[in-house]
This record gives structure tokens, C-alpha cells and sequence, in this order.
């Protein structure tokens, strides 16, 4: 890293106030739809905020866990990108309690295009509320790619 990226770095960390995580399906920044199962995203959309609830940066974050991992292994990539905030459709409490104990909030039941429940959350008005997906991650459904799924039987 240059000195000149080092200090634009530093200063972008000086004025985010907070970085929050989307898990998403495509590389489409904030018009990208949520992910509904966290751990198994493409990707995760990371969003700086500034004190004053602007959008300073986003940029995309691969899941290289995406196939497969560990208890705590996605909230540690979280942690090691400086995320602060996730936001999702849901996850298990033990998913929870490993975020909690990187300093990550967690809020769920969010669902739609990044840019209205970032719209939400930064206006007051995204609360946290419980979600369950109908099925298990790859134990009902068969990945399509694309974000479908397909019932095996």
C-alpha cells in the first residue's frame, strides 16, 4: 500500500461512522437483493456510513466460505473487514452469538434490494425481528446458481 492509499484509508476511517454487511447474490452494489441464507452468500455488500447517514463507499466482499465452513468462520471475514452491522433475512442464535462476540449487531428479517433496508435502517425504522428460512441450507434445495432453488426429490 502506497503512503497516498494509507492516508485516504485513514481518513475514510476517520469520517465512517459504520460499515455494514449484506449478504447479496450478484456484484450489483446497493440495487444487489439480499441473500436469504447469510453464511451461504455469494457475497457480501460492506457499506461505509458516515456520521451524518450518508453512503461514503461500498465495495463487494466475496464469500470464499460460500460452499462450505466452520462455526465462526463468516463472522471472523466479517470481523477481519471491520464490519460493524449485519443485516440479514436471519440465522441460528449460535450464529448470533459468534457476530456478538466479534462486536458485530445483528439485525434480521430484512429482505428486498440493498437500498431500501439500508433506506430503512439509517432512517430508524429497520427493526430486528426473528426469521426462519422454510428449508436448510442444501438439505431441501439444490443451487441453480442465479439465487434459485430448486426442490430435489
Amino acid at each position: 500500500m502506497s503512503v497516498v492509499e494509507e492516508e485516504v484509508t485513514h481518513q475514510e476511517k476517520s469520517v465512517r461512522k459504520e460499515r455494514i454487511a449484506f449478504p447479496v447474490h450478484d456484484h450489483m452494489d446497493l440495487n444487489d437483493e439480499l441473500f436469504e441464507h447469510f453464511g451461504h452468500a455469494p457475497a457480501y455488500l460492506l457499506v461505509d456510513v458516515s456520521e451524518d447517514g450518508k453512503v461514503i463507499r461500498t465495495e463487494t466482499l466475496d464469500n470464499i466460505y460460500r460452499e462450505e465452513h466452520g462455526p465462526g468462520v463468516v463472522p471472523s471475514l466479517l470481523a477481519n473487514a471491520g464490519v460493524n452491522t449485519l443485516i440479514c433475512r436471519g440465522m441460528g442464535r449460535k450464529a448470533v452469538d459468534y457476530f456478538q462476540q466479534y462486536g458485530i449487531s445483528v439485525i434480521m428479517g430484512a429482505y428486498g434490494k440493498v437500498k431500501d433496508v439500508l433506506d430503512l435502517y439509517l432512517s430508524g425504522r429497520l427493526t430486528s425481528i426473528e426469521y426462519r428460512p422454510r428449508d436448510r441450507w442444501k438439505e431441501e434445495h439444490e443451487f441453480r446458481g442465479e439465487g434459485e432453488y430448486e426442490e430435489e426429490g
